[in-house]
Formats: C-alpha cells, structure tokens, sequence
C-alpha cells in the first residue's frame, strides 16, 4: 500500500520552475511514480484530481485519502457575525514555501490594496505564518497587518470572518484552504486549489482566478446572509468528505 501526499513531478516543476535543469530532473521523478503506482496493490491519493493521474499511469486501484488532520477541525463551528468591518485571514505554514510566497504577494501587494481604495474600511486583512520576507514589508501598510505565528490558533479564528486563499500554484492538498472550509469560514480560492474535491461555487466555497475577481468576491461577502450560507454548506459538505467516520471506512474497506 503506498500513500501519495503529492505527485511529486507536478509539484516539483510547479514549486521549482520549467528550466531545463528541472525538466531533466522531471524524468526520474516521473520514472519514480510510474514504477510505484503499477507495483503497489494500492495506492491512496490525496485529492481526487491526483487519483485520476495515478489512474491513468496505470495503477491497480487507487483509493482517495484526504488530508488526516481535517477532522480535528470538524469540532470548530465559526460564527458568523454582522459587523461593519470584516476581519479577512491568510495563512501560510511558512513563506519560504513558493507557492504560499506567491499566494502572501497576491493578497497584500495586489487584493488588499484594491479593495483599500474602494472599501477603506470595510475590510482588514491579517498575515499569519511563519518567516515573512522583509522584501514585502512596505506592503504592511493600510489594511495589511502580519500577526507572524499564531499559538492559538482557535483564539485567533474566532476574529476573523472571511478566509482569502489563492492557490496558484504547487500540488497536493494545501491545508490552508480545506482547513478553512472545514471550520466553517466563507473562503475564497483558486478552483484549482480544491483538487476536485466536490465543493461548489457559490454554494458552499467562492472561486475566483485573478485579484479582480478576488476583490470582486470579497465585495459579495458584505452580505451576512450569503456569508453564512457559505459557512453552513461548506461544514456540512465537510462532514460529507472528510469525517473520522468517512476515514476509517476508507481505509478499512481497503
């Protein structure tokens, strides 16, 4: 039995870049989770995305396994609440990661400061993670505040009202969004984020691919009553996916 937290080729060239270096690189990576997948009698996934790559290479039976720690979340229930300003959260485990550097510079560099200009009070946006470059510190200005890391981490959600994920790249399943679905916030993210997991636009997660649409879906987040029908739906098609229930049976099915 193998278990993919990634497919490693992917993420390689996403994180690292398509130089000719790394596309040499590529090859043995691929060779790698080719020979794994068509030896193993089963492979777990993490995204049902990822599955249907291990499908195709040619697996014997490959089974979809999210994230283990999802479940842990389930017993936290945000409240949504009507209030004039809206505390947004990023959050990146660490910023020497590519994929949550470039996500951090999208939200404070470009989102953040849109919205500034049109909405100067209606929105706060709040950094946490650990090692944030200094290079985006004069970003940390208006409506941009680095919180750094968090010790409580309930503590600090129980402020916040929306979570602000972009996804653009890396491969995987990123926590950060489906930990933030899972504990009930409104969220928006990149589609490709959700690795095809069956979250729905508008029903239970926004989507949104260029800061303008993110600004844009920040704005439909005024509206308490659309914020806590995305926070209703998203914990309940969480309790769908990804419930200790839902694990053990995985797995003991296997």
């Amino acid at each position: 039995v193998t278990r993919s937290i990634n497919f490693e080729p992917n993420h390689f060239l996403e994180e690292d870049g398509k130089s000719p270096l790394n596309l040499v690189k590529y090859i043995p990576k691929y060779i790698g989770e080719s020979l794994i997948s068509k030896r193993s009698d089963v492979v777990f996934s993490i995204t049902p995305k990822e599955q249907k790559i291990y499908i195709k290479m040619g697996a014997k039976r490959v089974v979809n396994l999210p994230l283990r720690a999802l479940p842990n979340y389930l017993n936290y229930k945000h409240t949504v609440v009507d209030k004039k300003t809206l505390n947004v959260f990023f959050m990146g485990s660490t910023y020497t990661v590519e994929h949550n550097k470039k996500a951090l510079l999208e939200v404070i560099a470009k989102i953040a400061p849109a919205i500034y200009k049109s909405n100067p009070t209606e929105f706060k946006f709040y950094i946490i993670g650990n090692k944030f470059p200094t290079e985006y510190n004069k970003y940390l200005v208006n409506n941009v505040e680095y919180v750094g890391y968090v010790d409580d981490i309930d503590e600090f959600m129980n402020k916040m009202d929306i979570a602000l994920i972009p996804s653009l790249f890396g491969a995987g399943m990123q926590q950060k969004i489906f930990e933030s679905l899972v504990r009930g916030f409104p969220t928006i993210t990149s589609e490709r984020g959700i690795g095809d997991y069956s979250f729905m636009n508008e029903v239970d997660v926004l989507f949104a691919s260029n800061s303008n649409e993110f600004c844009e879906s920040l704005l439909k987040l005024k509206d308490f009553d659309f914020r806590q029908k995305l926070s209703e739906n998203a914990v309940r098609k969480s309790k769908e996916l990804f419930s200790n229930k839902v694990y053990d049976k995985t797995v003991i099915d296997v």
